[in-house]
């Protein structure tokens, strides 16, 4: 549906700070679906995508398993972090952190409130 989510006027490729030209590439989608090259329904997505955005879909929907996730998280990158980066991921998370730094896990919002509270903020 995104590619026919647009008029084409151009106003987003004027307003684009880096000049991206989104009104040829939304065409360039547009051409995939009629020409039958790309549908929507159709895509094929590996058992592992799909049981990963399963597992992340629960884990967002329920705070304590997100709690839960966000520690095993923050545990799991320690070896892997360098001054709150974390600059090289294994592979297959790799391909992230060719081109950029991931900024690493920090505590849970609830808790940076009351440490924040604490001080007198």
């Amino acid at each position: 549906d995104l590619p026919y989510a647009s008029s084409l006027c151009g106003a987003c490729r004027e307003v684009c700070p880096v000049k991206i030209n989104i009104p040829r590439m939304l065409l360039h989608l547009r051409n995939e679906v009629t020409e039958g090259r790309m549908n929507p329904d159709d895509r094929d997505v590996s058992p592992f995508e799909r049981l990963a955005f399963k597992g992340w879909r629960l884990t967002v929907a329920n705070a304590f398993l997100l709690n839960v996730a966000n520690r095993v998280g923050r545990i799991a990158q320690w070896p892997l972090r360098t001054e709150g980066r974390l600059p090289e991921l294994p592979p297959p998370l790799s391909g992230w952190t060719k081109y950029r730094n991931l900024p690493a896990l920090s505590s849970p919002f609830r808790a940076r409130w009351r440490k924040y509270l604490r001080k007198g903020g």
